[in-house]
């Protein structure tokens, strides 16, 4: 809250796109430092989907605000679970799975870019 919700999102999203593609671009295999990314990665991911958990209900009336809740929470499970039946393909086509999870990375530009567009429910205490 001290933060804001949008300062949040864009810190969390940047973060992940960054992380993902430094350890989808440059490691072929496993290090110290991948581990290190990777917990920094689940770091801002979770920070991300606990700010979702406050956000999300906040722009919905009561009336309608669980069934909102649960679609936009799984309508990314559902996108998730058509593209395992595609992953083979699009490993193929990209030449190895780090090309494949780089290109899923991209989903964080997304959200980046649809950060701009949402209403702020809560302003940032410490930024203007």
């Amino acid at each position: 809250d001290h933060l804001g919700r949008k300062f949040v999102f864009y810190l969390c999203f940047s973060s992940c796109f960054i992380i993902s593609w430094i350890l989808f671009s440059f490691f072929q295999h496993f290090s110290p430092i991948v581990l290190i990314l990777t917990s920094i990665l689940s770091l801002f991911f979770g920070i991300s989907q606990g700010s979702f958990t406050a956000y999300i209900p906040e722009l919905f009336p009561t009336h309608t605000r669980g069934k909102a809740v649960g679609i936009s929470f799984n309508i990314g499970r559902i996108l998730t679970a058509l593209a395992v039946f595609f992953i083979g393909v699009i490993v193929s086509a990209l030449g190895g799975l780090s090309q494949a999870i780089l290109t899923f990375s991209f989903v964080y530009l997304i959200g980046l870019s649809a950060v701009y567009f949402v209403k702020s429910s809560r302003e940032s205490t410490i930024l203007p």
